[in-house]
């Protein structure tokens, strides 16, 4: 499974994000696909969410690249939804479309450019309404 397959489309529960980590945030290491989107699960289950993504390019195999993403984790007081996806910016734009159609808005992105392969790509963390 590979971003790029799945545009790592998952759903957390989590607050609003800020700068200022309370001293309970968690920091993760860079990850691939599959160990992010078990992180996502276990920091779900947790009562976590991300407060900040970031994403990069590893490789590019093939027609596909190869991301990893590193998340900030705090606890998810706030009861509000949130969507994280990484690849390509046709892919996020899609995403982004289901996103508006469901009442979740774009809170940060990033656009990344390979160097060696020129393959552009980005990472967008969006935010929803309150579950609670």
């Amino acid at each position: 499974m590979t971003f790029q397959a799945v545009a790592l489309m998952v759903i957390l529960v989590a607050a609003t994000p800020n700068n200022d980590w309370p001293p309970n945030a968690v920091e993760s290491v860079w990850m691939k696909a599959e160990s992010v989107i078990t992180e996502s699960r276990k920091m779900k289950a947790k009562g976590m969410m991300p407060a900040s993504i970031d994403c990069r390019i590893d490789s590019i195999s093939g027609t596909a690249a190869v991301y990893s993403m590193k998340i900030v984790w705090v606890p998810n007081e706030a009861g509000i939804i949130w969507r994280f996806g990484v690849g390509t910016a046709e892919e996020n734009a899609k995403l982004e479309e289901g996103n508006r159609a469901s009442g979740i808005r774009s809170v940060w992105s990033k656009q990344m450019v390979d160097k060696a392969s020129g393959w552009h790509a980005s990472c967008v963390l969006w935010e929803g309404p309150g579950y609670r």
